[in-house]
């Protein structure tokens, strides 16, 4: 099992397009290498239905750890400034705000 089968990114996806289709998709990385000609590569991926379960699952108790005040701030995001908690993040992890 490679990085590509475990990616939560690809999870979500997969059981967005799910939800709204009826059918699990099959999921396509593209990679671009930073070089003085890039080259594309592919990497797919499936979900079974376990493994969407248990996105539900995982998904469920984040939303109950956030509706009872425990907040873990995610230090590595790159996506900070289209984060509804981006203030919140930046005040409980001591970093202003």
């Amino acid at each position: 099992m490679g990085k590509v089968d475990r990616d939560l990114q690809a999870t979500t996806f997969c059981y967005a397009y799910q939800q709204i289709h009826g059918k699990s998709p099959i999921f396509r990385f593209d990679v671009f290498t930073k070089a003085k000609t890039p080259v594309r590569h592919q990497f797919y991926t499936v979900r079974t239905q376990d493994e969407l379960d248990r996105f539900v699952h995982l998904a469920n108790r984040i939303e109950a750890a956030v509706n009872t005040g425990v907040f873990v701030p995610v230090e590595s995001c790159m996506n900070c400034s289209d984060c509804p908690y981006s203030d919140r993040c930046k005040r409980e992890s001591g970093m202003g705000g």
